[in-house]
């Protein structure tokens, strides 16, 4: 990857600006690489209800402000032993969550399927209380349970998308840089 990220004419993120501007500057600044956010692109598919099951099940039953959302993103990729502190800090915080944790299978062992990643009983120990998502999670959905924090995101990123928003100019500066580069 890191060798056609030098090749490529930039990156295309999904994600807003408001949310990362920090990675947004380092990736333009620091690393000298165009990038765009444009996202989250899942706002543009509002056949959202087809993929309920597999996100509102953490936090339909959730009082508001009561559940904390944890994703690192695609991009990240955690040791194991990082996973394993990230749970026992869940674990010993003894609130609700969702963890979505996104195992890059290039990393991933034949043992894979032991979760050697968490530690033993975990998911027993926090069944009440916890939901891990392995790979990808319907981020639209959880955040729009109810919390005071996503509720913010959520206007955030539904403004970013419309006409005149950050990630909506981001596009159309992509597209035109992409028509101007054509005719070059």
């Amino acid at each position: 990857m890191a060798e056609s990220e030098g090749k490529s004419y930039g990156v295309i993120v999904n994600s807003f600006r408001e949310l990362e501007p920090n990675y947004a500057d380092f990736y333009r600044d620091e690393l000298g690489r165009r990038n765009w956010a444009i996202g989250p692109v899942s706002l543009s598919n509002r056949r959202s209800e087809e993929k309920a099951g597999r996100g509102g099940r953490g936090t339909e039953s959730k009082e508001p402000d009561s559940v904390i959302y944890i994703c690192f993103g695609s991009l990240a990729d955690f040791a194991d032993s990082q996973l394993k502190e990230i749970a026992a800090a869940l674990e010993s915080w003894g609130g609700s969550f969702i963890w979505v944790v996104r195992k890059d299978p290039r990393t991933e062992s034949e043992s894979e399927s032991e979760e050697e990643w968490l530690p033993v009983g975990f998911e027993d120990r926090t069944a009440e209380k916890g939901l891990i998502i392995r790979g990808w999670a319907p981020q639209i959905l959880i955040l729009e349970h109810e919390a005071r924090k996503a509720k913010e995101l959520r206007e955030m990123a539904r403004m970013a998308i419309e006409e005149g928003g950050s990630s909506h100019s981001s596009l159309s500066d992509l597209i035109d840089e992409l028509k101007q580069r054509s005719h070059v």
